[in-house]
C-alpha cells in the first residue's frame, strides 16, 4: 500500500515491526525476513525484530543469530530471555544505522523507568544463557516437548490441530469437556481469539508433564 507521509490523517510510519515466532508460533525463515526488510528499507522505514521467542525461531529454521537479525536487515533486535529461563532479562540490540541512536534510547530508558539500580544481576543472566548457547539448547528442548505434546493430544478422538508447529506453540481444537478436565487437573493453556486453545511448552517441561496432561486428556 502507498505510503502519504504528508497527509495529516495517516499516522506517520517509522518501522515496520516482525516477531519470530509470531503470536501463531510460525516461524519466519530467514529468507522471509529479509525480503520484508527490504521492502521496509525502500519505503525508507527502520525494521524491529521483536526476538521474545528468537532462540525457538532459530532452532526450528536451523538458522545463526546473525544470518536471522542484522545480516537479514534487521535494524533493531529486542532479545527477550524471560521464555527462554531468565527472570525479566530483555536486551535490545542496536545494528547497523541504528546504532547512532544508543543516546536516545538511554534517555528513553531513562524515562520510561527501565533502569534496575541492580542490573548486574539481570545482565548476569544474559551472560549464562549465551554462552555455549544454552539459550539454543533450552529452546530446543522447549520445541522438542511441543512436537512430542502436539503428537500426543492429536491422536486424541476430536482433537485437531488449527496451525502448523514450527516451534513451541500449538493451537488445537479442543473438546469442552477434555478443557475442562484438564483444566481441572491444574494444567495452564488458554482458549484464543478466532477459536481454539493454545499451548505452550517451556525450557523445562518434561517429557513427564506431558504424560501425566495426556493421562487427563484420555479419560
Amino acid at each position: 500500500a502507498s505510503i502519504e507521509r504528508g497527509f495529516v490523517h495517516e499516522t506517520p510510519p517509522h518501522v515496520l515491526s516482525l516477531t519470530n515466532l509470531t503470536e501463531y508460533g510460525a516461524a519466519y525463515s530467514v529468507e522471509q525476513i529479509k525480503h520484508y526488510s527490504a521492502l521496509a528499507h525502500e519505503a525508507d522505514l527502520f525494521v524491529h525484530l521483536d526476538g521474545a521467542r528468537l532462540a525457538n525461531a532459530l532452532v526450528s529454521t536451523d538458522a545463526n543469530p546473525a544470518e536471522m537479525t542484522w545480516k537479514a536487515g534487521i535494524d533493531v533486535l529486542t532479545l527477550g530471555l524471560t521464555k527462554t529461563g531468565a527472570i525479566g532479562c530483555e536486551l535490545i540490540i542496536l545494528f547497523n544505522r541504528t546504532r547512532e541512536k544508543f543516546p536516545e534510547l538511554q534517555i528513553r530508558a531513562k524515562r520510561s523507568g527501565h533502569m534496575p539500580p541492580k542490573m548486574r544481576y539481570i545482565a548476569a543472566q544474559a551472560e549464562a544463557l549465551l554462552t555455549q548457547n544454552l539459550w539454543l539448547d533450552l529452546a530446543e528442548t522447549a520445541n522438542r516437548q511441543a512436537s512430542f505434546l502436539k503428537e500426543e493430544l492429536c491422536s486424541l478422538p476430536h482433537i485437531t490441530l488449527r496451525y502448523q508447529v514450527d516451534g513451541n506453540e500449538i493451537f488445537i481444537n479442543l473438546p469442552d469437556d477434555v478443557a475442562d478436565r484438564l483444566r481441572g487437573a491444574g494444567a495452564k493453556f488458554y482458549p484464543w481469539p478466532g477459536g481454539g486453545y493454545r499451548f505452550v511448552t517451556a525450557w523445562n517441561t518434561t517429557h513427564t508433564d506431558i504424560i501425566s496432561l495426556m493421562e487427563h486428556a484420555a479419560r
